[in-house]
C-alpha cells in the first residue's frame, strides 16, 4: 500500500469513526428521553393510584376488613395495595381463609 492509499483509508477509518461516535450519542440521547418517558409514566401511575379510591374488602369467615391503604405488612402486602394486587395464596390475617372468602365492603 503506497503513502496515498494509506492516507486515503485512514480518512474512511476516520469517517467511519465519526459516524459511529454521532450514532451512538444519538441512542443515547434516545435511550435518555425514553427514560424520562418512562419516570413520567411512573409519576402519572402513582398519581392515579393515590385519587382512586380502591376498594375495601370484609372476610364472609371472621369479619376481617382488608383496606389497601394499610395494606398487610405482617402477610407480605404492602400499603396501597389493591385487593385484585394482592397474590393468590395470601390468606386473611386473621381466620386463615383465602382472598375467595372476601366480599367487596
Amino acid at each position: 500500500m503506497n503513502k496515498e492509499e494509506k492516507l486515503k483509508a485512514k480518512k474512511i477509518i476516520s469517517k467511519k469513526n465519526l459516524v459511529y461516535e454521532i450514532c451512538v450519542k444519538k441512542v443515547m440521547k434516545i435511550k435518555n428521553n425514553i427514560k424520562k418517558i418512562l419516570d413520567f409514566f411512573d409519576i402519572i401511575h402513582k398519581k392515579i393510584k393515590g385519587v382512586v379510591k380502591m376498594k375495601k374488602y370484609v372476610c364472609v369467615v371472621c369479619g376481617y376488613v382488608y383496606d389497601p391503604e394499610v395494606g398487610d405488612t405482617d402477610g407480605g402486602v404492602a400499603a396501597g395495595t389493591s385487593f385484585e394486587e394482592i397474590p393468590e395464596e395470601w390468606v386473611c390475617p386473621v381466620c386463615g381463609v383465602g382472598k375467595d372468602q372476601f366480599e367487596e365492603a
